[in-house]
């Protein structure tokens, strides 16, 4: 009996640790879908919603807050996970000089799971967390 539920045990373990894995193809499995995240730095206030999609392309939206002025922005660009870091590149952007196209960004990735992706962003060093929508 014991046995049985140590093996139990280990096969549930492995199979929770298998899909937090933190290969760049275990983590890119694990980002694909939609996410949210707030970040702050400078004054700003930037509220986003993320969605990452199995071809490797995105769509980002939302808004940049500061000073009391509310910019909407869009980008659409290609990303990847390379050496445990989330690299994207935005390919268009509205308004046009939010993220110029063709400048490559990349954040490394602390931990990702089914409901948070923790990252340190490139441009401010800051700690950042995404929540992930339901499906």
């Amino acid at each position: 009996m014991l046995r049985q539920i140590a093996k139990t045990a280990m096969i549930v373990t492995a199979g929770w640790l298998a899909g937090c894995s933190s290969s760049d193809p275990g983590l890119t499995a694990a980002l694909v879908g939609k996410w949210g995240e707030v970040r702050q730095f400078d004054g700003q206030v930037i509220d986003q919603v993320i969605e990452l999609r199995n071809d490797g392309s995105f769509v980002v939206s939302g808004n940049r807050t500061e000073r009391g002025t509310t910019i909407k922005f869009v980008l659409r660009g290609t990303w990847r996970v390379q050496d445990g870091h989330f690299r994207y590149k935005a390919l268009s952007s509205e308004p046009p000089d939010f993220i110029p196209p063709g400048d490559e960004l990349k954040d490394r990735i602390v931990s990702v799971s089914d409901r948070e992706w923790v990252m340190i962003e490139q441009s401010t060093g800051q700690e950042s967390r995404a929540w992930k929508y339901s499906q």
